[in-house]
């Protein structure tokens, strides 16, 4: 079994007079990050990747070996001397769970260490009471031990992503008692269905955004801002390779901007699912379900073409200003809406955007998310991985040495 706790501890952050034993944990980190993000790199790659000697390097490997966390992966002949070998992240060295719980599903995805979803469960329903939602996770969690998809000795934690205030935003048609779910204790219901595990909880745009980090765009580009569309709509910047979460764990709400038109609307109302839901009821299109968007006719997606340009309008001021005071290199928008809907917005947000450049800075492009349906659960499932395993930061496909 992994020895959960053996990298645990707070990372250095790179400053002379650093504490060997934090350096050390942060050391180990930025090597397994190192081989995660580049595949069959041997040691000298991996000392000029990250600025450790060959020596500490090779220390780190054998550890890691050990640990199950990594594998060899063959030799490559170099100009002289011994071949080296080359190294590649080990899939099966650690899993976690991942949970999203919003107001239309529940989902949970195991993830193993190279980033793969390795089995997936998801309760479509409106308004879950908490008893389904833990009766769902309880029979889902027996059926995935059943399944042997994973290795549940291997487990190293399960993260929970959930909206801000489940149970107090004004949404139509909420029933009795879901009010109930803002004083929820999610950390005892995950320790109840699933006793024993580390649970780590944060806000959905914010998973999402540090799942598209570590295993979507960020890879390349780790300044972007993440729009997360479901039931309603939130948002998360990542700078330099870190979310931001901000003083008190709230930045990114956009979906609270209060726009001109209509007047007392919020962005969150019109940008949403459940904005485009109560748009194609006011054209007689009584779509509520995922299932209901994705089987749309011709002529419903074509008012539904309507709702897009209305939420593109509505988008383009604040993504404007977030341009202006945060110069992300991107704008990726995820979540639950349909992928073909989520091109044609971001298609449509470029057009209204790039009038904006002759007096701007820069102007971003905004894309499709890498991850996008699933966003949130996979984001969630990092969160283990980054608490355990993990370096603070990531830079390009690289780590930095000046963990945050």
């Amino acid at each position: 079994a992994l020895k959960r706790d053996r990298w645990k501890g707070r990372e250095a952050d790179g400053s002379a007079g650093t504490n060997l034993e934090r350096a050390s944990v942060h050391n180990q980190r930025v090597v397994l990050q190192g081989i995660r993000a580049n595949d069959r790199i041997t040691i000298a790659e991996l000392a000029g990747l990250t600025g450790l000697t060959s020596t500490g390097i090779s220390a780190i490997i054998r550890k890691q070996l050990e640990d199950g966390l990594i594998r060899e992966v063959g030799r490559i002949q170099g100009a002289r001397g011994q071949p080296a070998m080359r190294y590649s992240v080990n899939a099966d060295g650690a899993f976690s769970l991942g949970v999203n719980i919003d107001r239309d599903h529940v989902t949970l995805v195991a993830l193993d260490l190279a980033g793969k979803t390795r089995w997936r469960a998801s309760l479509e329903v409106s308004f879950a009471p908490y008893e389904a939602v833990r009766s769902f996770l309880q029979q889902s969690i027996a059926a995935l031990r059943s399944d042997g998809s994973i290795a549940f000795d291997r487990l190293i934690g399960v993260g929970v992503a959930v909206p801000d205030e489940l149970g107090a935003v004004a949404l139509p048609d909420p029933p009795a008692g879901y009010t109930d779910w803002t004083n929820v204790d999610f950390r005892a219901l995950m320790n109840d269905v699933i006793p024993g595990a580390p649970v780590h909880i944060a806000n959905d745009a914010f998973a999402a955004a540090l799942g598209e980090m570590q295993f979507g765009y960020g890879s390349t580009n780790p300044n972007f801002f993440y729009l997360l569309i479901s039931v309603g709509l939130g948002g998360s910047m990542v700078l330099d390779g870190v979310p931001i979460a901000g003083s008190t764990g709230r930045s990114g709400e956009i979906g609270h901007y209060m726009l001109r038109r209509p007047k007392g609307a919020t962005l969150g109302s019109i940008v949403s699912l459940a904005g485009l839901y109560q748009f194609l009821r006011g054209t007689g299109e009584p779509a509520q379900s995922l299932n209901d968007l994705r089987n749309l006719g011709e002529d419903a997606q074509g008012l539904a073409r309507g709702w897009l340009m209305d939420a593109a309008a509505a988008l383009e001021e604040p993504l404007v200003l977030i341009n202006l005071a945060l110069n992300p290199a991107a704008f990726y928008i995820g979540g639950r809406l349909p992928d073909a809907l989520i091109a044609e917005l971001a298609l449509e947000l470029n057009i209204r955007m790039r009038r904006h450049a002759p007096s701007a800075p820069n102007m971003p492009p905004v894309l499709r998310a890498a991850l996008s349906t699933d966003a949130a659960a996979v984001g969630a499932a990092i969160m283990p991985f980054s608490d355990q395993l993990l370096p603070a930061r990531i830079v390009i496909g690289r780590v930095t040495i000046a963990a945050s």
